[in-house]
């Protein structure tokens, strides 16, 4: 038996009575479109129906997965724009790679509502850091057109050569608390007694931690340090049974100490963690300026990645 063809405007019709709940014979005699032949264009429209919105439906959600995607890239692009920097302290001895890792996680930690002293267990960390550093080459995929990312590893470059000075200059709390007691003997032994405190090692320290200062804020210049320890500073570092107009005097004792120590090691030390920081500076500056959300928004919109959703 041939195929009874139905028009469109038949099936139209077909339609409207099967939803306003007609049975077959009823749709036959109003239509004269056979019943099985009408229930088959129907059962076939039906389905067609299913696949349009199975394909709406995950066009949906690849939207909506792209539109997380996008967000977590540009996040990431706010965090590093942001993270990156110099050395806080001359302590630091943490290297780049390690850095870089706890700027991935502090994203994470905001993310999950985590505070600073939360314990994440060793496996959900090596997690988050493994899907992390694929959003980043996710990043520099669809970035590649405006951003140099070889600035990033001339980054961690300057960040580990700074750390391998850091560890020099630190070394040399020693003899600047040596060239501090030599200074004057007998107040830094009183300073001692009534202090039970190492005086001469926490003032060396705090040289130090003034000098860092200067280097990293561009401000020293070591043929003419120009280093003056405030009466603020010793009154934070010494604040037990300290006559206040001793205060001076150490503060004297202290610049002297910082000034000659960056005029006699200026080859060995200062002047190479001044390069570093340059080197570093110059460096955060020009990524600061590349990683520009607005900027690398549309960039990320008009490219795909592998982790694009499909």
């Amino acid at each position: 038996m041939r195929k009874r063809h139905v028009s469109d405007g038949e099936l139209n019709q077909v339609i409207k009575l099967k939803q306003s709940g007609a049975s077959w014979m009823m749709i036959q005699n109003q239509t004269g479109v056979p019943r099985r032949s009408a229930q088959k264009a129907y059962d076939d429209w039906q389905r067609s129906q299913s696949i349009e919105e199975l394909k709406a439906a995950r066009v949906d959600v690849a939207a909506e997965e792209f539109r997380k995607h996008v967000d977590q890239l540009i996040n990431l692009v706010e965090s590093l724009a942001g993270g990156l920097n110099v050395p806080e302290t001359p302590k630091t001895t943490i290297n780049a790679e390690d850095y870089l890792d706890l700027l991935l996680e502090k994203i994470y930690r905001e993310i999950k509502g985590y505070n600073l002293i939360q314990t994440i267990e060793n496996r959900e960390r090596k997690r988050f850091l493994r899907e992390y550093h694929m959003l980043l080459k996710s990043l520099e995929y669809h970035t590649r057109e405006k951003v140099h990312w070889q600035l990033l590893e001339q980054w961690e470059k300057a960040w580990n050569d700074c750390t391998d000075h850091l560890n020099n200059y630190e070394s040399e709390v020693d003899t600047v608390a040596s060239n501090i007691t030599d200074k004057d003997a007998h107040l830094i032994e009183t300073i001692n007694d009534q202090t039970k405190q190492k005086t001469a090692e926490i003032m060396a320290q705090v040289v130090l931690d003034v000098i860092w200062q200067k280097i990293t804020n561009g401000t020293l210049d070591p043929e003419s340090p120009g280093i003056d320890i405030s009466f603020n500073l010793v009154d934070r570092m010494v604040t037990r049974h300290i006559k206040k107009d001793l205060f001076k005097r150490l503060g004297e004792i202290m610049s002297q100490v910082a000034e000659t120590f960056c005029i006699e090691r200026k080859e060995d030390i200062i002047q190479p963690l001044l390069d570093t920081i340059s080197r570093l500076n110059e460096v955060i500056s020009v990524l600061e300026e590349m990683l520009n959300p607005l900027v690398l928004r549309p960039l990320i919109l008009r490219t795909r990645c592998d982790l694009c959703p499909a």
